[in-house]
């Protein structure tokens, strides 16, 4: 069963934004702007919720938001947000939040012998000093895996729910091919 664990997004507002005013009105969750240490304003809606990165050109970053709805509400939230702590009457919506990356995990039905996987499969790379897990893409069009002996499979790099669902679906073929699972 897929589990999304982080969705990334983004977009602008096409205007400019001064956030040493908007931080200064702000009591938002988890806030932090120092312009002499990073040029974003970051802050939370919720608690638990994803991280706002906020910059004076009006761009934006959201990241840990756990599915495409919670990014797009976030989204709605700091329009909302911006719309009413700025003097901004006419923000420009059009460019709307984008899903910029996901990452999945999925478990693979068995325990995944490393070594042999690694010897199997041209363009990984597998290095247990470095990382207990052995790096993957099935190719140009596809995102990087993170495949684990334990069969716990990370993958990133795309945005779009049906061809991350393809990619475990191709990537669970290949170990059932070379490891004879059923």
């Amino acid at each position: 069963m897929i589990e999304i664990v982080n969705v990334v997004g983004g977009g602008g507002f096409k205007i400019d934004l001064d956030l040493h005013k908007i931080a200064s009105k702000s009591s938002l969750i988890d806030m932090d702007y120092e312009p002499e240490i990073h040029s974003g304003f970051k802050f939370k809606f919720d608690e638990d919720g994803p991280t706002v990165m906020l910059f004076s050109s009006g761009n934006f970053h959201i990241t840990g938001a756990k599915s495409v709805e919670e990014l797009y509400q976030t989204h709605t939230e700091l329009k909302t947000y911006i719309e009413d702590i700025s003097d901004e009457n006419d923000l420009d919506y059009k460019a709307d939040c984008e899903v910029r990356n996901i990452v999945a995990v999925n478990e693979y039905s068995s325990k995944i012998d490393l070594e042999a996987l690694s010897d199997a499969l041209e363009e990984s790379d597998y290095n247990p000093e470095d990382m207990p897990a052995i790096r993957f893409s099935i190719g140009p069009n596809y995102g990087t895996f993170l495949i684990y002996r334990t069969g716990k499979v990370i993958y990133t790099g795309d945005s779009d729910l049906k061809n991350i669902s393809n990619a475990f679906d191709d990537l669970f073929k290949i170990l059932d091919e070379l490891f004879n699972s059923t």
